[in-house]
């Protein structure tokens, strides 16, 4: 039975069939007597050299500070499974499969030692193994910004349309806050923790606002268009390789039509990267947050080595950049970055900016659209969503 079809709980099994709650925190490292680390990834090999309490790394000319713990991404194919990994070394004690592929599948593995470094070494060697990195915690941020005094709201220029068919939309952020007023009556397919492995996607600390704050964006935009789209929305608030990897296979086993991702990261690693390239056959929008670094997206924002993949950058109401947004040839869209959203249950109104902003909105333009049967191409989508070209954008014919 197509996924579409199931209901949420179905797919929660479907989950936790291959996956257990319980992780391993990363421990203090002894730099004593701790050497080295190297795999590859993007077919270069990488160096993790163990500082303080921590690892560091070097890619592209930035070095980046990474965590480890005791679990390692194993790529085998097909019909290998658990039971058949675990005999692989004395030292693996737990497997779980994150994600199945056309020809392979990734796996979590778990092992005895921490760091890994002596099961990833003959897992390298290995004859069965395809592939295989260190379960790694990277730094993402999330990509709104400071409101400006000189910033413009947004005013919405596109008429309605009349929807003609269901678009599944995913969200993957913080969490998302359901008692907000915003984000009343949903149509909810799915929520999931990809964190913690549960069948709530609430927020678990009281900073975790900036779900909510894309989701009422979102909402807000597309229920202007008397669209309600369906939703599944997934907490990942982590930034380890296995819940990254997680939290873009629910969406894809929920044949989300369009995901949301209004942050970046700085490293793209193998596993995530097969699978989004490999997702792109079903033709779905992936949305990602150009960032608000004032840098170039290219050499900034991993996502942006990512084929097909849409990276949105913040635009101001005369259509340039603002001064805070990441930039250049790796931008897909510019779009508006400025937004007042209704704040809490007295219903004042704060500002929500930053390309977090602009990529909410894109995503929402883009379910607007699809729902009328339309699939736009990034350049047509730029027409639809420029903060100058809304009259325009009345007239064309995509």
């Amino acid at each position: 039975m197509p996924i579409k079809t199931m209901g949420w709980c179905s797919v929660l099994l479907l989950v936790n069939a291959v996956l257990t709650s319980s992780l391993v925190a990363a421990g203090q490292l002894n730099t004593a007597t701790v050497s080295p680390l190297f795999f590859v990834n993007a077919k270069q090999q990488l160096q993790l050299e163990p500082v303080a309490s921590h690892y560091q790394m070097q890619v592209q000319g930035r070095t980046l500070k990474v965590q480890l713990s005791n679990r390692l991404l194993v790529k085998t194919a097909l019909q290998h499974n658990a039971a058949s990994l675990r005999q692989f070394h004395p030292a693996i004690e737990k497997v779980q499969q994150l994600a199945k592929l056309q020809q392979a599948s990734w796996w979590l593995v778990t092992v005895k030692d921490n760091p890994p470094s002596a099961v990833l070494s003959f897992l390298q060697q290995h004859a069965q193994v395809l592939a295989v990195q260190p379960d790694l915690l990277l730094q993402r941020q999330n990509a709104g910004a400071e409101e400006s005094s000189k910033q413009t709201r947004h005013q919405q220029l596109i008429p309605p349309v009349k929807a003609t068919k269901t678009v599944r939309l995913a969200i993957i952020d913080d969490g998302f806050d359901l008692q907000h007023p915003a984000l009343q009556s949903l149509n909810i397919a799915l929520q999931y923790d990809a964190d913690l492995r549960l069948a709530d996607a609430s927020p678990k600390l009281a900073q975790d606002q900036h779900g909510t704050q894309v989701a009422a964006l979102l909402l807000h935009t597309t229920r202007q268009h008397g669209l309600e789209p369906e939703l599944v929305l997934i907490r990942q608030v982590s930034s380890w390789t296995s819940d990254l990897l997680l939290g873009f296979t629910v969406a894809r086993m929920m044949q989300a039509d369009i995901v949301n991702s209004s942050w970046i990261l700085p490293f793209l690693p193998d596993p995530l990267a097969e699978l989004l390239n490999e997702w792109q056959q079903q033709q779905p929008y992936l949305v990602f947050a150009a960032g608000n670094n004032a840098a170039d997206a290219c050499s900034s924002n991993a996502f942006s080595a990512l084929p097909g993949a849409l990276l949105v950058a913040a635009a101001q109401h005369d259509g340039e950049l603002w001064p805070y947004s990441n930039y250049g040839p790796c931008i897909d869209i510019n779009a508006p970055a400025y937004f007042q959203l209704t704040s809490s249950a007295n219903n004042k109104t704060s500002a929500f900016t930053g390309t977090s902003a602009a990529t909410a909105y894109v995503s929402a333009m883009l379910a607007v659209k699809m729902a009328s049967g339309v699939y736009l191409r990034p350049e047509q989508l730029q027409l639809w969503v420029s903060p100058v070209s809304g009259k325009a954008a009345e007239n064309s014919d995509p």
